[in-house]
């Protein structure tokens, strides 16, 4: 994470890239809010040319975007300065190495580790269309909120983790595995997630029994994306359960999976932040959280003015 030329990854949500945007459009009233946002952009801009950091494009941001048409010119300008054409790769491939590393060192072959995988790309990875975002934005709404109203949530927080995890693992990686070895399963074809992993980690047919060992274990916690994913989505249940659900979480949880493992700055909205935090999920993962508040954009500053130091 910290050994790359091109310095510290830093990860920017929708919600700081929307108003770089609209400050490079003249779209932001004056006023002293308007100014940090000016001020922070300018750091950050003169940060990546020292070669202190990059902001590399995550596919999340990206998607979303798309559904503020007048915003994407300038948007995708900013992003492409800031992350000097880096990408994140694909959400898929992030989780299918992360496992993939787990697994290999679960049946004792840590030497078959890819050390050489990186998690930038120059690659774009590429977005739906704007109609299918929004769908689902909807869609994932109103499904959390018939949960919410419906469905009481489990008695604690682990076993909501652990029906997180499940829910997560079943499709991706479980049912697969089981279909593989002849086992009942509900799937009529195999996940493609699950054939990446056997490449990458170049597992042979007599190892599926092993395999199948590991995800129906917690060793699958040391999985930094589902840990993350199943950690955020288990407090929004559990935790959260007078928050109104947002079409945003669809897209800020899997984002949030993805960046924190590589990324030492990192912003988001506050109930994200709030609940990052409440779990520790910054502590354990090395990560400072920001928010598009005052004071998030004024600690942000100060972390940045260290760098000049």
């Amino acid at each position: 994470m910290f050994g790359r030329d091109e310095g510290l990854f830093v990860y920017l949500d929708t919600s700081f890239l929307s108003q770089f945007a609209k400050v490079e459009m003249g779209k932001l009233k004056a006023s002293p809010h308007t100014e940090k946002w000016r001020e922070l952009l300018a750091r950050l801009r003169h940060e990546v040319q020292r070669g202190t950091l990059i902001c590399p494009v995550s596919e999340f941001p990206v998607q979303e975007v798309l559904l503020s048409p007048k915003l994407v010119p300038h948007f995708h300008r900013v992003q492409s300065e800031l992350s000097k054409g880096y990408f994140f790769e694909d959400w898929t491939d992030i989780l299918v190495h992360q496992t993939a590393n787990q697994v290999l060192i679960y049946l004792g072959r840590p030497q078959d580790i890819n050390l050489g995988w990186d998690a930038l790309t120059r690659e774009n990875p590429g977005s739906p269309p704007p109609q299918f975002t929004r769908n689902a934005k909807e869609e994932v709404k109103q499904y959390a909120e018939r949960l919410r109203k419906e469905k009481a949530p489990k008695e604690s927080y682990a076993e909501q983790y652990e029906a997180e995890k499940i829910s997560l693992l079943q499709e991706s990686f479980l049912q697969p595995v089981r279909q593989l070895l002849g086992l009942d399963t509900y799937l009529k074809s195999p996940d493609p997630k699950l054939g990446m992993l056997i490449r990458e980690a170049n597992i042979s047919e007599k190892e599926f029994p092993k395999l199948l060992d590991f995800f129906e274990s917690d060793l699958v916690d040391r999985i930094p994306y589902i840990h993350i994913y199943c950690s955020i989505e288990a407090s929004l249940r559990f935790y959260e359960r007078t928050r109104k659900p947002k079409g945003g979480d669809f897209l800020d949880v899997p984002a949030l999976a993805c960046a924190m493992p590589y990324c030492p700055i990192v912003t988001t909205d506050k109930s994200m932040a709030h609940i990052v935090k409440s779990r520790e999920l910054d502590t354990k993962y090395g990560t400072e959280i920001f928010t598009p508040t005052t004071k998030g954009i004024d600690d942000l500053l100060e972390k940045l003015e260290a760098f000049a130091q």
